[in-house]
């Protein structure tokens, strides 16, 4: 609640106003696709929405991470996985793995958060079964290797090899 989630691309985005909108889940994170951020309406929506002003330079990643330094002193700010990689990397140590989302204005991973998640939140039977020749799905599912890095490595430097066994080969099935 009370947060800002910027994401990027139609199945970025549309999954997480369905579930705002027919659920009722989340009500409090408003979802920023800046990938509308080029139109004037939609700036103003936002303006209007968060309560602040900010330019726009003709560059939907700037004035992402302009929206971003407004806010992130009193909201949660958060990218999606399916940002940018190369706009992310830019900004590298801003960030802190929270689940499917970065943290921005945040400098370190709570790696036993991480594992928590993985272990008592996310429903892996689903995430094991997804059907990877299924582009769609694939692209939905590779918003997970961040956190499955994360905890593989954690595993692995607690020596909990079948653990770190299990999350390497659902990561590789992802990643290829």
């Amino acid at each position: 609640n009370n947060s800002v989630l910027f994401t990027h691309g139609v199945m970025d985005t549309y999954p997480l106003y369905n579930q705002q909108l027919n659920q009722k889940l989340n009500p409090g994170v408003e979802i920023i696709n800046i990938d509308y951020l080029n139109s004037e309406d939609y700036r103003k929506t936002i303006s209007k929405k968060l309560g602040i002003t900010f330019s726009y330079s003709g560059n939907n990643y700037s004035t992402a991470f302009d929206i971003a330094g407004k806010l992130f002193a009193t909201k949660g700010v958060y990218f999606s996985n399916a940002f940018s990689k190369t706009e992310l990397k830019k900004h590298e140590g801003d960030f802190e793995l929270s689940g499917l989302a970065l943290k921005y204005g945040s400098e370190k991973t709570d790696v036993s958060k991480a594992q928590s998640l993985w272990v008592n939140k996310f429903k892996k039977v689903q995430i094991e079964k997804v059907n990877m020749s299924d582009d769609y799905a694939k692209k939905m599912a590779n918003n997970y290797l961040p956190l499955l890095l994360t905890v593989y490595k954690s595993y692995t430097a607690d020596n909990k090899t079948k653990q770190a066994t299990a999350i390497k080969d659902l990561a590789e099935k992802i990643a290829n």
